[in-house]
């Protein structure tokens, strides 16, 4: 029910607050469109899942930078898909040693295969003090 509601402030939010500075302001439909995703992302507080937090943020990032590159307001960098999946994988690796009872079980499955089975032998003992539940995973995985 969470999530519904979340998804539905979300698109409600979006479309009323585009529709407002269109009927109202005189400026560009993509600062509209930049003002109206804002004001929407405060959907995240009906639903805060934080797997969700992270794959819109990096989607936007994304998409903001594909969109700045082909107006030619952005530089083109020389490959950046391959920058972007580094940046993503280093994510999902932090995830993986600090929290990783958020993670979907495909990516702590797919960290263990990129590093060999090596994440499992970390000791998360001592990131339990920062109040993390590093060891949460390894107590879900027993049972």
């Amino acid at each position: 029910m969470r999530f519904a509601a979340f998804l539905a402030s979300l698109v409600g939010i979006y479309k009323i607050t585009v529709k407002v500075l269109q009927r109202t302001c005189d400026i560009d439909d993509s600062y509209c469109a930049a003002i109206a995703g804002g004001l929407a992302s405060l959907s995240m507080l009906l639903d805060p899942n934080p797997k969700l937090a992270l794959y819109l943020a990096t989607k936007t990032l994304e998409t903001v930078y594909m969109e700045g590159m082909h107006n030619g307001q952005l530089p083109c960098v020389k490959n950046f898909d391959a920058i972007l999946y580094s940046i993503c994988t280093a994510l999902i690796l932090h995830g993986a040693f600090v929290q990783p009872h958020i993670l979907n079980e495909r990516y702590y499955h797919f960290v263990c295969g990129l590093t060999g089975q090596r994440i499992n032998n970390l000791n998360r003992q001592r990131m339990n003090v920062f109040g993390t539940e590093s060891t949460k995973y390894l107590t879900m995985k027993a049972n």
